[in-house]
């Protein structure tokens, strides 16, 4: 599941030429902001990271969306937005790593129902 409180997660090996699905639940909710609206993989929809501030700063990238991080054998790293779902290359050797576009995880929590905890769940699925 994914900590909507940390930073980089998830850690999982790739090699050159993987094709690899990262998925994250849809019908899990949390806040990423104190008075903001519950939210999903998906982000805040018309809240754009541009600044250096958030780790996905490029077009594209929301706040609170699932992003991911790739670094490669020799420490260069590449940060994209995945959303619900991203089928991407491995473009070398290296490592994936997810979390949720932000920096600031003071106000970062899950919704209960019910007394139940909304638990995102992270999938990477290989060999597609």
């Amino acid at each position: 599941y994914l900590d909507i409180g940390g930073k980089w997660q998830i850690p999982a090996g790739v090699c050159e030429g993987d094709v690899i699905k990262i998925s994250g639940s849809q019908s899990d909710f949390y806040k990423v902001t104190d008075k903001g609206d519950w939210i999903n993989v998906t982000g805040v929809e018309g809240e754009h990271t541009t600044t250096t501030d958030y780790p996905c700063n490029i077009e594209g990238c929301l706040l609170g969306q699932l992003i991911m991080r790739f670094t490669d054998e020799n420490g260069i790293s590449i940060v994209l937005p995945v959303g619900a779902e991203r089928l991407w290359t491995a473009p070398s050797h290296g490592e994936i790593q997810v979390m949720i576009n932000d920096y600031e995880f003071f106000y970062n929590v899950y919704k209960v129902q019910s007394g139940i905890t909304h638990h995102t769940s992270i999938t990477y699925n290989g060999d597609l």
